[in-house]
């Protein structure tokens, strides 16, 4: 969500009956009264063969000058994998897809991985996405990757920067969302339950 032009704006994800995720886009005066665009998404998967085939997941909206960028979550039917992308637009409805993921999960921790946030200090982006491996007893952590221009991204070295220390925690822990104030990092975050 974002306060923007005096109204806030909300990009979130339905999945069909056919089990496919597409972006949606509403707007509020209030933050609590919705309305809808219309009824047709404003981001829908790629086409076959393609690694946000059957899934596009909005992570991170943020507006840089003129520009939106959203940093979504794909998934590709063939390989069974998700992968971090970026779309770009000038009116927030209005989305072009770059071809390709910016963020590609390592055969470790990562192996899939889904967007949260992505916040801008000074000159230097912050992406925080989740991750976890294929495999059936699979622990998520949260990741960092960081950019001067919000389209290369570079992962951090020291990667998982948050693991699961409590019972609580279930499985793992995602959705990381960050608030840097006053010199400090605030990380909220929710738990996979198992």
């Amino acid at each position: 969500i974002l306060f923007d032009e005096n109204i806030y704006k909300m990009w979130f994800t339905t999945i069909s009956s056919e089990s496919k995720g597409y972006v949606f886009y509403a707007t509020s005066a209030d933050g609590i009264n919705w309305v809808r665009s219309n009824n047709f998404p404003v981001l829908s998967p790629s086409s076959s063969n393609t690694w946000d085939d059957r899934i596009v997941s909005a992570g991170a909206v943020i507006k840089n000058d003129s520009v939106y960028k959203m940093y979504y979550s794909g998934y590709s039917y063939s390989t069974g994998v998700y992968q971090i992308g970026l779309a770009t637009s000038p009116d927030g409805v209005n989305w072009f897809k770059n071809p390709y993921p910016i963020l590609t999960g390592s055969s470790n921790w990562e192996t899939n991985m889904g967007i949260s946030d992505v916040i801008k200090i000074n000159n230097t982006y912050y992406l925080y996405y989740h991750g976890h491996t294929s495999t059936a007893n699979y622990e998520i952590n949260i990741g960092l990757a960081t950019s001067t221009d919000g389209n290369v991204w570079e992962k951090y070295s020291g990667n998982p920067i948050l693991t699961k220390t409590q019972a609580w925690e279930g499985n793992g822990i995602l959705f990381p969302s960050v608030i840097y104030e006053n010199n400090l990092f605030t990380m909220v975050y929710g738990n996979a339950l198992g």
